[in-house]
This record gives C-alpha cells, structure tokens and sequence, in this order.
C-alpha cells in the first residue's frame, strides 16, 4: 500500500463485517443449522456483540465509493452495520427457522472443560470455536460512512430471520 502513496493510482479497499445473506456458507450457517438440529445449548448470557452487515448496505458502500472522487494513493475502509448481542442472534435465526429459540444452558467453564476433553467429537466445539461464540467482535464504519455520508441502519434481526427462513 505504500508503494501506491506516490503514484497516480487510487486504492480503496473496504473490509466487510459479517454478511448475512442467502449462500453465505459462514459460522452463521452452522449455528442455524445447530438451532434446527435441537442440539445448542446456550454457553453464556448471550449479551456478547457481533458486528453484521446487510448486503443492502454492502452494495450501497459500493456504489458509494464507486460515485465518489478517489484521491491518490491508498484508503482502507471498514463496511459494518449494527452490533447484534449473541441472544438476538440465536432469537432471530430460530424465529426464521419457525422454532422456539433454546433455553438449555451450560455454565462456560463446564463447556471449556468439555471442549478440553471431546473437542471436535461428538458434536463438542473445540476451545477456539467456543472462544469465538463467546467473544465480542465489535467494528467501526464510523470513518467510512462520515467520509462517504451513508448510514447503515438495516434492522439486522429481520435480515436474520431471513436467513433463517432461507435454511427451512
């Protein structure tokens, strides 16, 4: 990227959030696909953010970036939309998979134990995979929307509930 600072060229590189979105084959897909299997159980209070992203609100960045004046060298943007605590998430996805969301719940150092014995067997998460349920991903597009003047306010748990929908 330093190398384009004393060129002509321009560069803008937008990092996507998570897209929930028809086809998207990501940690979201599985979770729904664990919801409709009966077989979650909650590991923690839920109250854990993820940043997610409408695909409505990818495309309009996009278009956003296309229609403006690049200026020389390099910009790298992040494209995210609302933060979703981890219960809205499961809430939405088992309301568009038409089922109740889970109440089974196991305390997370019971889980890690568990993970540290049968990881990766039996339907176990490994300790990375319960690490990344129960972190916080949070991310800012504060810059990219001041500096492009868009907002991302897409209700993420109506785009979760069709996602969900969508895995019936």
């Amino acid at each position: 990227l330093t190398a384009l600072s004393d060129s002509d060229t321009s560069l803008t590189i937008l990092r996507l959030s998570m897209v929930p979105s028809v086809g998207n084959h990501s940690n979201l897909r599985d979770l729904a696909l664990t919801l409709r299997s009966g077989r979650f159980i909650w590991i923690g209070d839920g109250s854990n953010l993820k940043t997610m992203t409408a695909i409505g609100d990818v495309t309009r960045a996009v278009t956003s970036v296309l229609k403006s004046e690049c200026p020389r060298g390099a910009r790298i943007y992040n494209v995210a939309g609302s933060h979703v605590s981890m219960k809205d998430i499961v809430t939405s996805l088992s309301e568009g998979l038409g089922i109740s969301a889970p109440t089974l719940r196991m305390p997370s150092n019971v889980a890690f134990v568990f993970s540290r014995l049968l990881g990766g067997r039996f339907g176990v998460p490994s300790r990375e995979r319960l690490e990344k349920f129960l972190s916080s991903d949070v991310i800012s597009s504060e810059n990219f929307q001041h500096e492009f003047g868009v907002s991302f306010d897409t209700d993420m748990r109506a785009i979760l509930r069709e996602y969900g929908a969508s895995l019936i």
